[in-house]
């Protein structure tokens, strides 16, 4: 990747094969802060009244979505309340769905009515959406489901429509250009 020798702009890294040792002294490394958007969700649910609360991380681990759950549950934990953590089957391929919907609308059932849910991403905002009308869960009644990426074309076309977390790409991609 490196050998060039020009100057590198990273986002949000995800290199585990490459060592720091490895990475060009002449780079610039750009994270969003995840947690904060956890925060963030958690804020917005508490000044809606919520008490019952959860939260639906990515199938396969990510540091990101960890960051945005530990944000989340922190917030929350500061008010008194503790949210309910789904865990995805073990295995389970990412991109088949079919095989993990029933299991995440049982989870889902389990669920207080009133519940706020986060989701880690607004794709993963959609599966909760599909998960809980397979499960017979009324939306936003019984559920209220949150995103994170503020993805436009996704929200809008969701049924019902998706609130989400905004993550300001527009000035990240223009800090990344000004580096």
């Amino acid at each position: 990747y490196f050998a060039t020798g020009l100057p590198t702009v990273l986002y949000e890294p995800t290199l585990p094969h490459i060592s720091n040792h490895e990475r060009p002294a002449n780079n610039v490394t750009f994270f969003n802060d995840h947690a904060v958007e956890g925060q963030a969700a958690a804020e917005h649910f508490l000044t809606c009244g919520f008490t019952s609360f959860a939260f639906v991380g990515t199938v396969e681990p990510t540091s990101w979505s960890q960051a945005r759950q530990d944000g989340f549950i922190a917030r929350l934990a500061k008010s008194g309340f503790h949210a309910a953590v789904y865990r995805p089957p073990a295995k389970m391929p990412r991109d088949d769905f079919s095989r993990e919907i029933l299991k995440l609308g049982q989870w889902l059932g389990r669920l207080p009515p009133r519940t706020a849910l986060l989701a880690a991403h607004d794709e993963r905002a959609l599966q909760v959406l599909s998960a809980a009308a397979t499960a017979q869960i009324a939306i936003p009644e019984d559920l209220s489901v949150l995103g994170v990426d503020d993805d436009e074309l996704l929200c809008s076309t969701a049924s019902p429509t998706l609130s989400s977390i905004p993550v300001n790409a527009t000035e990240t991609g223009e800090r990344i250009a000004a580096a």
